[in-house]
């Protein structure tokens, strides 16, 4: 069972290039909601037997995207959605090169390894792709830390 990557990604620009985007890069999964489909971005066929390194090397995770939710009120859209281990950087940059009229900006965090990191793009060229180690005050920030409950346990020695 894989630690998962929670990602929140804005797409904006155009609304003719949005549109295009949710048309292009989105199904519906078996609730038949709309859901981010890596497979429409990075078509990788039937999976062979090195499927796993099969997809790790193309859109950087281990499987396509777990529980997906759109805000879309006609701006910009975001996007929330979890991947198994690690965020798919390849297909940001994929998106990036397709899509460049549209501005993406991708946050993510992995509580289990505890990693944050963030992924913009603007006009077709990446102008950030960075990742670091959570602090405390990150724990914290995105629930992974109770810090009342964290004082508690200091206040009482542990007991």
């Amino acid at each position: 069972m894989p630690n998962w990557c929670e990602s929140c990604l804005k797409a904006e620009g155009d609304r003719k290039d949005v549109d295009t985007f949710l048309s292009e890069c989105f199904s519906a999964n078996e609730n038949k909601r709309k859901t981010l489909d890596f497979e429409k971005i990075i078509p990788l066929g039937e999976p062979g037997e090195d499927w796993y390194d099969q997809h790790r090397d193309n859109w950087g995770t281990k499987w396509n995207v777990s529980d997906c939710d759109i805000d879309d009120d006609g701006g910009p859209v975001t996007v929330w959605f979890e991947t198994a281990w690690s965020p798919p950087i390849p297909i940001l940059e994929a998106l990036t090169k397709k899509y460049t009229a549209l501005s993406f900006t991708l946050e993510y965090n992995e509580g289990g390894m505890g990693f944050r990191g963030v992924f913009e793009s603007r006009q077709g060229e990446v102008i950030r792709d960075d990742s670091w180690e959570m602090t405390r005050e990150d724990m914290v920030e995105l629930g992974y830390l109770d810090v009342d409950a964290d004082e508690d346990e200091e206040a009482t020695g542990g007991n």
